[in-house]
C-alpha cells in the first residue's frame, strides 16, 4: 500500500480508471482531526482478525499507533490520566514508582536530578525492548511503486 499526497490522490480520484490493484492510503485533517483514507475502499469482508485475546473480528483495514493512555479502567478502556481507584497502569510498576518518585522530590523541592535520570534510563530501557521500526517515507511520492505493470490485462 503507498501513501500518496494530495495531487496524485486527486488524480485517482476523480480520474476516469477507478478500479486498480493497488492499494493507496492518506491522512488528512477533516474537521479539526486527521483521518486515515484508504483507495480503493475495502470492504469489511475483505480481512480477518484475530485480536490479543483470541477474539476474532472481520475488519477492512488495520494499523499500530502510538497513545499516550497509559491507563486502563476497570471495562479495559484505555485512558490518558487516573480517575479511579480501580484504574490500573499499563506499562511496568517499577517506571510508575521510578517517575512518582522523582516528582514527589521535585514537588518538596529536594534534589530529584539523581532519581529523574534513573527513571528516564529505565524508560529508554523499556523502549528499546519494545522493537525497533522500519522508515517509512511519508511525502507522498510523485510516482508509483511499480509504473511498468499495467492495472489490466495482465497476461493477456
Amino acid at each position: 500500500m503507498d501513501n500518496v499526497g494530495p495531487q496524485i490522490w486527486q488524480e485517482f480520484k476523480s480520474g476516469l480508471v477507478k478500479t486498480a490493484i493497488y492499494k493507496r492510503w492518506r491522512i488528512k485533517g477533516v474537521e479539526g482531526a486527521k483521518e486515515l483514507f484508504v483507495d480503493p475502499t475495502p470492504s469489511a469482508t475483505q480481512c480477518s482478525y484475530e485480536c490479543r485475546d483470541g477474539t476474532k473480528v472481520r475488519i477492512g483495514v488495520a494499523f499500530e499507533y502510538l497513545s499516550s493512555h497509559f491507563a486502563a479502567a476497570a471495562n479495559g478502556d484505555t485512558k490518558a490520566d487516573f480517575t479511579v481507584d480501580t484504574d490500573t497502569f499499563l506499562l511496568p510498576d517499577e517506571l510508575l514508582e521510578l517517575d512518582l518518585k522523582w516528582r514527589w522530590l521535585n514537588s518538596l523541592g529536594q534534589t530529584y536530578f539523581e532519581e529523574k535520570n534513573e527513571f528516564d534510563r529505565a524508560m529508554s530501557i523499556y523502549k528499546a525492548q519494545d522493537g525497533g521500526t522500519h522508515r517509512i517515507q511519508m511525502d507522498g511520492g510523485r510516482t508509483m511503486r511499480y509504473p511498468n505493470i499495467p492495472e489490466t490485462g495482465v497476461g493477456l
